[in-house]
């Protein structure tokens, strides 16, 4: 019912608009004339949508009927991810087949090429995402931690940084300390920003995300939380804290913390 809401809002937009053209024609043509594209642009949106190309609205509403069907939702998904991708083969396939080899359409095509790349992109995102989801389902957040992470002080340099090591590409971040607090965090994306010549001078401190532009999140949460938690965070960490601490809550370097 939810996924129907935003096609139907659209296809009633689309007919208000059209109605509006009528009533407006007699006043001003011109005015006539853009509520008749608004109708145009609002009905394409509505039946855009309800194509059954998960994750297009169509395909939430198909993955809800095939759901309401087999009872299992994890199979719906699936079979609305096959559904989205075979959408998007189709879409590819008209704009090659029909617009750019039959009509001499190379615009026309490729834009129905992009269109279908990118449903099969978001459908395979979405699956992703999904699995994702069922692997962590019932677990809390002291289950999924990780306390392994190397530690370096504020005033360490970028250079000296990316030449020890201590960053590979298999670690999300490094934790910048200071008299074994937690200061901020760091990481690749981070580095990325520094120029190639600044990074002599640069220190750690300068370029750190501070602990407090990270999202904090206790031991007892469950995974949905902390996976609704990491689609909002830039930095893609979650710092897990012991609530019962001092001050503000520290963050936890052992699980036997």
């Amino acid at each position: 019912m939810i996924a129907l809401v935003g096609p139907l809002c659209s296809i009633f937009l689309g007919i208000l608009f059209l109605g509006l053209s009528f009533a407006l024609e007699p006043l001003s043509i011109h005015i006539a004339v853009m509520m008749s594209w608004l109708f145009l642009m609002n009905m394409a949106v509505g039946i855009f949508n309800l194509i059954p190309g998960f994750p297009l609205d169509g395909g939430r509403v198909f993955r809800a009927f095939v759901w309401a069907v087999s009872g299992n939702y994890a199979r719906a998904t699936r079979i609305a991810t096959i559904g989205g991708q075979v959408t998007a083969i189709a879409f590819a396939a008209i704009g090659v087949c029909i617009y750019i080899i039959w009509q001499h359409d190379m615009l026309r095509g490729m834009w129905m090429g992009f269109i279908g790349l990118f449903l099969r992109q978001a459908a395979s995102a979405n699956f992703r995402q999904f699995q994702q989801l069922q692997r962590v389902q019932g677990m809390l957040v002291v289950d999924l931690m990780s306390t392994d992470y190397n530690e370096v002080s504020r005033g360490i340099l970028v250079s000296d940084l990316i030449d020890s090591g201590l960053l590979p590409n298999d670690r999300f971040c490094c934790v910048i300390t200071e008299d074994r607090r937690i200061e901020g965090f760091i990481n690749l994306a981070v580095l990325k920003k520094v120029s190639k010549r600044a990074m002599a001078s640069t220190m750690a401190e300068d370029v750190m995300v501070p602990l407090g532009d990270v999202a904090h999140i206790s031991t007892e949460e469950d995974s949905i939380s902390v996976m609704e938690i990491l689609e909002e965070e830039i930095l893609g960490v979650v710092a897990v804290v012991d609530i019962e601490a001092k001050d503000d809550g520290d963050v936890i370097r052992s699980r036997n913390t």
